[in-house]
């Protein structure tokens, strides 16, 4: 587990700085303002990017999908 400022965060994360200083202000991303500086967490981060993925219904052990029924 690692720290990152806030330019490797938005490296990270693929925004731009302003845009992920701003998320981290409102609470959607998860940081700390230490001092004049944010301070993120890099498995904070790996955490939020796979909130981020769509969720899939599951049925059993086997995702949902539509079966095509074209003759």
């Amino acid at each position: 587990m690692k720290t990152l400022d806030l330019h490797a965060a938005a490296e990270l994360l693929r925004i731009h700085p302003v845009t992920l200083r701003d998320k981290a202000r409102l609470g959607e991303i998860p940081g700390a303002k230490i001092g004049k500086g944010w301070v993120f967490v890099d498995v904070d981060l790996i955490d939020y990017i796979r909130a981020q993925y769509p969720s899939r219904v599951m049925q059993g052990d086997r995702q949902e999908n539509p079966s095509c029924h074209s003759t």
